[in-house]
């Protein structure tokens, strides 16, 4: 793929918050289905982010946190069926329904293969668009009926419900904006890990950022501000970045 085609890819997608509900994940090597894809996805208001490679695939998930995944690899000998079952054999990201896009010849022995690791559903190449978006509804349809417990990650004096979407300090609320959440969860969900300020940048504004770090820095000090003496947890790591005490 051409420096052209990666930035038309790129600029085509709208990353926002790190939290946001309906992220759906696509990892694939097909230029022509991603683009479908991010203009049909896009237009129903779901968040897509495109993956070219599938390096650390189960710790990509982790870390975007998607309400599903599309494994789409045609044109390479990457094996989708195999990324399914590392995905399905991490507990960190097993919950997450997985679809896999495959050309219409894949033999049945393959489809029931990739069913039984854990695949929530095949669909084949080229997309009829109408049955992939009926499929896809259906699948999210199924997650949001489960009965899944809330999130609560606690930090000494600070508890952040991510299902609530509430922050606490000493049981009195913080209100925060959406990306100061965003940064304090992530902080908490790597308590007591130094986390560089690209990687910070990279998953809660998600863009590569190449300029200084403000930014970061604003949101940082009046994160600490708003949780008050308990903003003091958050430390400054001199050459890397932050982290949160543990």
């Amino acid at each position: 793929m051409s420096k052209k085609d990666f930035k038309v890819i790129y600029k085509s997608f709208r990353f926002e918050n790190v939290l946001a509900k309906d992220r759906i994940l696509l990892f694939n090597d097909d230029i022509v289905t991603t683009r479908i894809l991010a203009k049909v996805l896009k237009r129903r208001g779901f968040i897509l982010n495109w993956i070219k490679e599938p390096i650390n695939i189960a710790k990509q998930v982790w870390e975007l946190s998607p309400q599903l995944v599309i494994l789409d690899f045609s044109q390479s000998n990457i094996d989708s069926l195999k990324l399914c079952r590392v995905l399905k054999r991490d507990r960190r990201v097993s919950h997450i329904p997985v679809i896999i896009l495959s050309s219409k010849d894949t033999k049945s022995k393959d489809i029931i293969k990739g069913l039984e690791v854990g695949a929530e559903d095949y669909i084949f190449k080229p997309l009829d668009i109408g049955l992939f978006l009926a499929r896809l509804n259906v699948i999210l349809r199924k997650r949001i009926y489960r009965e899944e417990p809330e999130e609560i990650l606690k930090s000494r004096n600070i508890v952040l419900n991510l299902t609530a979407h509430t922050v606490s300090v000493n049981n009195k609320p913080v209100k925060l904006t959406p990306k100061e959440f965003a940064l304090l969860y992530f902080l908490m969900k790597r308590k007591g890990k130094a986390l560089g300020r690209r990687t910070l940048i990279r998953n809660v504004w998600e863009y590569k950022y190449f300029g200084n770090m403000r930014t970061l820095n604003n949101h940082i000090q009046t994160l600490r501000k708003k949780l008050g003496p308990a903003g003091k947890n958050i430390e400054s790591v001199k050459g890397i970045g932050y982290k949160l005490k543990s």
